[in-house]
């Protein structure tokens, strides 16, 4: 997003813009991944917003852990039992553009 608005802000027509993540995490360290904000990339972020968008307003929500020792059934099925019980829904037309959206994830 940040590297759309510089695209949209600079007053140099089609210039060249980088995105650039710093993930900082103790097993990895510090690890930065980039990329150039292409006409490309936009388009992907384009139709990735939209499915999210969609998502939310048809009431669709990837599970998400909520903090505290027992406070969600995401946390307590664990990343392994999350990854099974998605693999065995997310061929269901409710959620295609979810998995659509999540086709890339690993």
């Amino acid at each position: 997003m940040y590297g759309l608005f510089a695209r949209r802000l600079s007053e140099i027509p089609a210039v060249e813009v980088e995105a650039e993540y710093w993930f900082i995490s103790l097993p990895f360290g510090e690890t930065r991944r980039g990329y150039a904000v292409t006409n490309e990339v936009i388009e992907t972020l384009r139709a990735d917003a939209t499915r999210v968008i969609t998502a939310m307003r048809r009431g669709y929500f990837p599970p998400k852990p909520e903090s505290g020792q027992f406070a969600s059934f995401s946390t307590m099925m664990g990343r392994d039992g999350m990854q099974q019980a998605w693999h065995g829904v997310s061929g269901a037309e409710e959620l295609r553009d979810i998995a659509a959206l999540l086709g890339g994830e690993k």
